[in-house]
């Protein structure tokens, strides 16, 4: 019998490694920023054709990470899509039946240990009567 997972466990790793992407994004903004800063301030981020186009080029790579660091998702909302998209109605309406239907047989097996308790103290009460 040859059973596929339900989830690809390649999933996994990739969302793992997704959120290393993001933490890697957030630090290459803030180092960027603080150069671009740093350039800026000095002075030297204006002076030429060059430094002009290093400075674009500084910026934009600054407001790349920092728009792909705002807008990747966690780890939890990466697994929370995931569960998401598994979960269909179909599957919660029937996930409901079966819990109803196991609910109706525990309930029916305590009602059964119950009456067997019950018999078992009848039997035992009768005895002590007899006795006396």
């Amino acid at each position: 019998m040859n059973e596929q997972p339900i989830i690809n466990p390649w999933i996994f790793y990739w969302i793992s490694t997704l959120d290393k992407l993001d933490k890697m994004f957030i630090i290459l903004s803030v180092l960027v920023g603080i150069v671009l800063v740093v350039f800026i301030v000095s002075g030297e981020g204006l002076k030429g054709k060059k430094a002009k186009r290093i400075t674009i080029s500084l910026l934009v790579v600054f407001i790349c990470s920092l728009l792909l660091s705002m807008f990747m998702p966690t780890k939890e909302t990466m697994y929370s899509m995931l569960v998401a998209k598994t979960i269909t109605y179909e599957k919660v309406s029937k996930a409901v039946s079966i819990g109803k239907d196991v609910k109706e047989t525990i309930k029916q097996d305590i009602l059964d240990i119950i009456k067997e308790i019950n018999k078992k103290d009848d039997k035992e009460k009768r005895k002590v009567k007899d006795e006396k």
